[in-house]
């Protein structure tokens, strides 16, 4: 993204910010400290695969408007069914352009990669 003139305010892949879990309410914790957990863990972290997903969605309006990003790069791979599916509502959800970047399993697919993110980038200038 950088290489192509870009920069990432929000790191929302399952790796990033997105699967951190919620601030621990700290008096909770003292007195209900296995549900302040799962609350955290498992009702916090938004998701493609939660039905109903409306949470994903929350989150990124949220996220993308608060850092000011002008657009959202939705790398995903071609056999994850549950990703491919969130590819349309992203689009229509979401208050940026949205770049659905279909990616590979190795590196041979690096440069068709970096042409549709830098005229994605151009597109956003």
């Amino acid at each position: 993204i950088e290489q192509a003139g870009g920069s990432v305010v929000l790191d929302a892949t399952a790796s990033g910010e997105m699967t951190l879990p919620a601030p621990f309410d700290r008096s909770r914790l003292t007195s209900d400290p296995a549900g302040e957990l799962a609350d955290a863990y498992f009702a916090k972290i938004p998701h493609a695969m939660r039905r109903p997903n409306n949470q994903l969605h929350e989150y990124l309006n949220r996220e993308l408007i608060a850092r000011g990003a002008h657009g959202l790069i939705y790398r995903r791979y071609q056999w994850c069914d549950t990703w491919h599916g969130e590819a349309g509502r992203l689009k229509d959800s979401l208050p940026t352009p949205v770049l659905d970047l279909v990616a590979g399993d190795d590196e041979s697919d690096r440069p068709y990669m970096l042409t549709r993110i830098q005229a994605f980038v151009e597109m956003l200038k």
